[in-house]
C-alpha cells in the first residue's frame, strides 16, 4: 500500500473512529505522523486523545510502580487514566524490552482496551514495524479478530537523506 492509501485509511478512521486501527510497515513511511494526525483531529473534535510510544508509556507507568509519589500519583491512577482515555495511540508497540513488568502491563492494558473497543467505549491505534502477527499470540489474535482494521503500509521511507 502507498502513502496515499495510508492517508485514505486514516481519513476514514477519523470520520468513523471505532475499535482498533493497527498500522505496520517499514521505518520512516509515516506511521507515527498518522497517529499524531489522528490525535490532533480527535482533540479538535472534543475527544480526549493521547499519543505515546509504548516504551515511553511503560516508563511513565513504571515511575509509580510499587510506590506512591509525594503528589499522591500512583500506578493505579495512571493506569486508569490510560485505560479510560477515549482515543489512545501507541507507537512502536513492538519495540520494547520484554521484562516481567512490561509483560504484565501490556497484557492488562491491551485486554482492557480490547474489551472497551468491542463495547464501543474506546478507540485504540497501534503502529509497529513488525507484522502484528509476530506479536505474542494473544495480542495478534485480538488485533486480527476481524472487527478491526489492520493496515500494512508499504510506502518507502520519506525521511530526507542529508549530506553534511
Amino acid at each position: 500500500m502507498s502513502s496515499r492509501a495510508l492517508v485514505d485509511c486514516v481519513t476514514t478512521f477519523i470520520e468513523n473512529p471505532r475499535g482498533w486501527l493497527t498500522i505496520w510497515g517499514p521505518p520512516g513511511n509515516g506511521k507515527t505522523l498518522a497517529l499524531q494526525v489522528v490525535v490532533n483531529e480527535m482533540v479538535d473534535r472534543g475527544f480526549a486523545a493521547v499519543y505515546n510510544t509504548f516504551t515511553d508509556l511503560t516508563d511513565l507507568m513504571r515511575a509509580t510502580f510499587d510506590r506512591q509519589r509525594a503528589d499522591g500519583d500512583t500506578f493505579l491512577y495512571r493506569f486508569q487514566r490510560v485505560q479510560n482515555v477515549k482515543v489512545l495511540t501507541i507507537d512502536e508497540l513492538d519495540k520494547v524490552n520484554q521484562t516481567g513488568f512490561v509483560y504484565e502491563f501490556r497484557s492488562k492494558l491491551v485486554d482492557h482496551r480490547y474489551r472497551d473497543a468491542v463495547a464501543g467505549r474506546t478507540v485504540t491505534l497501534f503502529a509497529c514495524n513488525e507484522d502484528p502477527a509476530r506479536l505474542p499470540d494473544w495480542i495478534a489474535d485480538r488485533i486480527n479478530d476481524g472487527r478491526f482494521v489492520v493496515f500494512h503500509n508499504l510506502g518507502r521511507s520519506v525521511r530526507a537523506v542529508q549530506s553534511w
